[in-house]
């Protein structure tokens, strides 16, 4: 009906505010005085300190891209201490993402994705700011830990993406916000298990048109939505074709 149309408009408008809010974050950060700020608190020191994600793979966004950093303690580090160091990130007022590791996490073969990522990223192009950054992760190791959250992670979200009402991550998809995070993300996970390199979304979404040139209509709109362009699809269109070109990222290795 046309109440039941409008209502459902209005809701697909609250949660696209709702993700612009979230992306709408403060990079300047001193991530110097950061780590300055987690040394003073006595609860484990910083030995290694590196700059990851966007900003060093070259897809960092001024009005929406958050600050990654990896920081590695010299010594073991208590679920309060990481905590801490977290509520010392969230203090210093800019958007800040930490992967914390001390090195009972580098020895131990876990199945931590963010670590995981932060560490290969750190190998490949990592921006250190303090001390010597940690060893790029075992290739295998890092196949395993990618594909099994294909697996738990990916599939699981896909399935409730195609399901009903305006949760997530069924609501997202209804949104610009939807289609980059799922196609950006399976992207990205599908050429790092096929090169052993961790890409940015953007270029994930570009070599996946060389894999999937059925799906280029989507991905090259979630390209441009992921550049920051104008919609050129409708709502229900995206989703469409959104859902499709997820369940082959999800089914075909490349």
């Amino acid at each position: 009906t046309v109440g039941e149309t409008s209502n459902f408009s209005q809701g697909v408008a609250t949660i696209e505010n709702m993700f612009e809010e979230l992306l709408a974050i403060d990079p300047a950060a001193d991530e110097h005085a950061l780590i300055a700020r987690i040394d003073a608190l006595g609860r484990g020191h910083v030995a290694a300190a590196v700059l990851v994600g966007s900003a060093v793979l070259g897809d960092w966004r001024e009005d929406r891209s958050d600050v990654d950093l990896l920081l590695v303690s010299g010594e073991g580090l208590t679920p309060g201490a990481r905590e801490a160091w977290r509520q010392a990130a969230r203090l210093g007022g800019a958007r800040t993402d930490l992967v914390i590791a001390d090195p009972g996490d580098l020895s131990r073969a876990g199945n931590d994705l963010d670590l995981a990522i932060a560490l290969q990223t750190a190998g490949q192009c990592g921006h250190g700011l303090r001390g010597a950054p940690p060893p790029a992760p075992d290739r295998a190791w890092l196949s395993a830990v990618l594909e099994d959250n294909l697996a738990s992670y990916w599939r699981s979200w896909l399935a409730r993406a195609k399901g009903r009402g305006l949760g997530w991550p069924t609501g997202a998809m209804f949104t610009p916000f939807g289609a980059v995070w799922g196609l950006g993300g399976m992207a990205r996970i599908r050429s790092t298990l096929a090169n052993g390199r961790i890409v940015s979304k953007r270029e994930a979404m570009n070599l996946a048109l060389a894999r999937l040139p059925a799906h280029r209509v989507i991905l090259d709109e979630a390209g441009r939505l992921r550049d920051g362009a104008a919609p050129r699809l409708g709502r229900l269109e995206r989703r469409r074709l959104a859902l499709a070109c997820a369940d082959d990222l999800l089914a075909r290795r490349w």
